[in-house]
């Protein structure tokens, strides 16, 4: 089934589908995995609300930062010429969420946060 799930990649909407199927040929009947899915689809409705073209967006199962403080979502963006990622094409952007990073470096309490980096150098044009 891990395998199966790492192997997913495509639009949002056709991943999402596609986990769903997966869960369910696989018995996995479980409410955080629904809840989690469900905040998926959510997510990409309002990816698409924005009017962002999300055929243009591309979900790859096998895809991860490398920093494990990121609690959420995470994300690239890239221009898809040269260079390797996990999409393999390399980014100009990436980030995503990491709600309890604050309180590990000693916030009393968990605080909400997002944040992301930008490869300046990748972005071309004069300096």
């Amino acid at each position: 089934v891990l395998d199966a799930y790492l192997a997913l990649t495509g639009d949002p909407d056709a991943a999402a589908s596609a986990a769903r199927d997966l869960a369910r040929r696989a018995g996995l009947d479980d409410p955080r995995l629904e809840a989690a899915l469900a905040l998926f689809e959510e997510r990409n409705g309002f990816i698409a609300a924005r009017g962002l073209p999300l055929e243009r967006f591309v979900f790859t199962g096998s895809f991860a930062r490398n920093l494990d403080y990121y609690t959420g979502f995470i994300f690239e963006v890239a221009d898809g010429e040269g260079g390797e990622s996990a999409a393999g094409i390399k980014p100009l952007v990436g980030g995503g969420r990491y709600d309890g990073l604050l309180q590990h470096l000693g916030s009393p309490d968990a605080l909400p946060a997002v944040g992301c980096s930008f490869w300046l150098e990748r972005l071309g044009g004069e300096r």
